[in-house]
């Protein structure tokens, strides 16, 4: 063999060694960065836990976000979960991952679970028996690792959290008239908290110190009586945009985007819509990662919207009646 040819071999020896070297490097990238989807492959949502408290039904579903469709993973029969709880309640934080806090206001019991995403179930964590929290909270709100408590009949409250052991710890309790009463929505934005009564069209922003300031409660704002329209029956977060409320009348359905302004701590009404806008009667509103999900308890059939910056709300695929089991009386994203 010629001096020319081994030099010729050893070039093309050094260029496969070169190539190898970017194959294994990119292989690495894709293995700390997780595994990339097939080309087509479907995206979906978290779960979404879908309840019936009169019952102990349930089942658990996801959003195919290529298709923006439904798609239910699992389904349990009536008696699988306990009845009677009044609210569900999906929280978490990086130590502990997703939790569902169940809570029930007439008996103080409690359970805690997560939606273990391989084989779609619900797993019971920790269970309370009745008294182990107060009677008579109506809203238990997550407020992003924490939980925000508050009794609307007599204004006190409480600020808890999930820990690592899937324990609830109380983290700090508000005396009765700390908040206003009267409250009949509170919705979360990032930090703030916004607080609405759907009588009189009175508000308030407010937030919730850190930890290390003592979790003290802060008023930012309060709007009197009139500031907001009357008879929203659902505020909430809308998650397609950053800092997006969502308000919808189930009455007429009429709606508005606004946002919390954070320099001056005020709402600003981006976008009303007159009644007939929306659809009546959806009993629930549920957020989705950046979808909407909306849902009829009585007939069974439900939309998939999400809220864009331009556009306002955008409904991406409708279910006519049927379509869904009906009497779910809660539906949360997992």
């Amino acid at each position: 063999m010629t001096i020319s040819s081994l030099r010729r071999k050893e070039t093309a020896m050094n260029t496969r060694k070169r190539v190898l070297a970017i194959v294994l490097a990119v292989l690495a990238a894709l293995a700390f960065a997780g595994t990339a989807s097939p080309v087509g492959a479907a995206t979906t949502t978290g779960p979404i836990l879908w309840y019936n408290s009169a019952n102990g039904s349930g089942a658990i579903g996801t959003i195919d976000e290529t298709s923006n469709s439904h798609v239910t993973l699992r389904t349990y029969p009536a008696g699988a979960f306990a009845t009677n709880w009044t609210h569900v309640v999906t929280t978490g934080s990086v130590d502990v991952g997703v939790r569902i806090l169940w809570y029930n206001s007439a008996n103080g019991s409690g359970a805690i679970g997560t939606i273990d995403e391989t084989s779609n179930s619900h797993v019971t964590l920790r269970i309370y028996p009745a008294g182990t929290f107060a009677t008579n909270w109506t809203h238990v709100v997550a407020l992003g690792s924490r939980i925000l408590w508050y009794n609307s009949a007599n204004g006190s409250g409480e600020i808890g959290t999930i820990d690592a052991s899937n324990s609830h710890v109380t983290l700090r309790t508000y005396p009765a008239g700390t908040f206003a009463t009267n409250w009949t929505h509170v919705a979360t934005v990032g930090p703030r908290i916004l607080w609405y009564n759907s009588a009189n069209g009175s508000g308030a922003i407010d937030a919730i110190l850190p930890s290390h300031l003592g979790h003290d409660h802060v008023t930012l704002r309060t709007y009197p009586a009139g500031a907001f329209a009357t008879n929203w029956t659902h505020v909430g977060t809308a998650l397609g945009v950053p800092n997006r409320i969502l308000w919808y009348n189930s009455a007429n359905g009429s709606g508005a985007i606004g946002k919390i302004d954070e320099p001056s701590n005020s709402h600003v009404t981006l976008r009303t819509y007159p009644a007939g806008a929306f659809a009546p009667h959806w009993t629930h509103v549920v957020y989705v990662g950046n979808l909407i999900l909306w849902y009829n308890s009585a007939n069974g059939s439900a939309a998939i919207g999400t809220v864009d910056a331009i556009k306002g709300h955008v409904t991406l695929r409708t279910y006519p009646a049927g379509a869904f089991a009906t009497n779910w009386t809660h539906v949360a994203a997992a």
